[in-house]
């Protein structure tokens, strides 16, 4: 349902028709509890869910994620400076007012809209950051105040640990979560769809099969080779194979996994079947694109000049070349399955698409996805970490790769769950006159959804918070493990 107009500012009506919103508000978020909170939720899954503290602490302050976002999606809006509010006016006609002091976000989202240097700098001086969502996440402009010196010492071992094994570490929890989660929400869509045909039902049971043997090819000290070996049965046509001797052990092998919703010793190393919220925007581009090369993170636009045949690409680690086959062949399993269960209601997929997309499905999934990448953008920064080194996703030039990994995390929680539960209630989504892009009526849908999810609560250390304060939570891990303030990094596991 579209969010209300008059929710965003509550001293001064909108003008606009409930009906046709230009821009949306979400609520404030209570505190994201320390982490050090995860085991005791582990150790009791089943017990009551407490309310977050009111007294947080420093550390839990810095994790809150309160705040309205703004997030304006019309041709030709203007977002001006009024008093101490943003004011957004199309066509002379103020339709919208958010108050700076409530504001933690403004979301740009259509091509045609402005922003004066006053808004601008009214947002730098209360820490507001402002997004222009453009094709994917790392091609997205995001405005902001400059990053202090704190930073520094994790960005110096964020950058060593390309070379210490750390970032390899990091890169296999996150493709373990990521590959987990795919099976859960399948498992979710199977559990909700016991009406569908056998053809649903059997492709859903052949992807989590798939799925589940894959998560369970990356636990312990696996080698590259091992993982892929395990690829070797998805490879089902030419041209997805591994390079030939592109793996070499990496030697030490990775410390056990603790899962953020897993007892200790109970995660990948032991076989768990916790799911997770992660990132299904993989397909066969990432098994036979194992540098990277392929950037899997497209909208409904026309291709950015960038070179997309790997030139500039920095060589991945054996590891990552590992991982990126396989979240292949993990990625053609999954959207199989989705596939099927959007037919059995009637809506037309033509397979995973990413860059110049004319089929309205796809566009969706890239336009929720750049959507999120604000959100984990936002949460990368304030965690101190440069966004453009990551350690899945190739580096190159303009691509925030870090945010692109982070990503993987949460592209299920935040967008394909509510999404495919739009589609398979018999919403329809258009594109415009162009073919290349939604409508405005899609692109409003697409936006309300994800911005609920981000503000939806979530079970996450003994508590329900919100998805957006998790994503918060979870950048400041990666942090500290990549510091190494922590001995492992534990990927977010929702209970679905």
């Amino acid at each position: 349902m579209p969010r209300s107009l008059a929710t965003i500012t509550p001293d001064a009506p909108a003008t606009t028709d409930a009906f046709t919103p230009v821009a949306t508000a979400t609520p404030a978020a209570p505190a994201i509890p320390d982490a050090s909170a995860v085991a005791a939720n582990a150790a009791a899954p089943d017990a009551p869910l407490p309310v977050a503290p009111a007294d947080a602490s420093t550390d839990q302050a810095e994790a809150t994620d309160g705040g309205d976002v703004l997030a304006v999606d019309i041709p030709g809006a203007f977002i001006g400076k009024r008093s101490e509010r943003l004011q957004v006016r199309v066509a002379g006609e103020v339709v919208a007012e958010a108050p700076l002091f409530r504001l933690r976000q403004v979301i740009m989202g259509s091509r045609g809209v402005s922003i004066s240097s006053d808004a601008i700098q009214a947002c730098a001086r209360r820490d507001v950051t402002i997004h222009v969502v453009s094709r994917w996440p790392g091609d997205a402009a995001m405005l902001g105040a400059p990053v202090g010196n704190g930073t520094v010492a994790t960005r110096r071992a964020q950058f060593a640990a390309a070379d210490s094994g750390r970032g390899d570490h990091l890169a296999r929890r996150i493709t373990w979560a990521k590959v987990r989660t795919q099976a859960t929400l399948l498992r979710y869509l199977a559990r909700n769809r016991r009406e569908a045909g056998a053809t649903t039902a059997e492709a859903l049971r052949m992807a989590i099969e798939s799925l589940d043997r894959l998560a369970g090819a990356i636990v312990g000290d696996a080698s590259p080779e091992a993982i892929a070996a395990a690829i070797a049965p998805d490879l089902d046509h030419a041209g997805d194979g591994m390079p030939a001797g592109a793996f070499a052990d990496l030697g030490a092998p990775p410390a056990p996994v603790v899962d953020a919703g897993t007892p200790a010793g109970e995660g990948p190393s032991a076989g768990d079947t916790t799911g997770h919220d992660a990132a299904p925007d993989v397909d066969a581009n990432r098994a036979a694109d194992p540098a990277g090369a392929v950037d899997t993170e497209g909208d409904a636009a026309a291709p950015r000049p960038d070179p997309i045949d790997g030139e500039g690409d920095a060589p991945p680690t054996p590891m990552a070349a590992a991982l990126r086959g396989l979240e292949g062949a993990a990625g053609r399993a999954y959207w199989r399955a989705i596939g099927a269960v959007l037919a059995d209601r009637g809506v037309a997929w033509p397979g995973r698409q990413h860059r110049g997309t004319t089929c309205p499905t796809n566009a969706a999934l890239n336009y929720g996805y750049a959507i999120l990448g604000t959100a984990v953008h936002q949460a990368i920064l304030l965690a101190g970490l440069e966004p453009g080194a990551g350690f899945l996703h190739a580096d190159r030039p303009g691509r925030s790769s870090l945010v692109l990994d982070a990503i993987e995390e949460f592209r299920q929680a935040a967008v394909d769950r509510p999404l495919v539960g739009l589609l398979v209630r018999g919403v329809r989504l258009e594109m415009d006159d162009s073919g290349t892009r939604l409508d405005d009526v899609a692109r409003r849908t697409v936006a309300d959804a994800v911005l609920d999810r981000l503000d939806g609560a979530e079970v996450y250390a003994g508590g329900r918070y919100p998805l957006r304060g998790i994503i918060t939570r979870q950048a400041q891990q990666v942090a500290t493990f990549l510091r190494g303030d922590r001995a492992d990094y534990a990927p977010w596991v929702p209970r679905w």
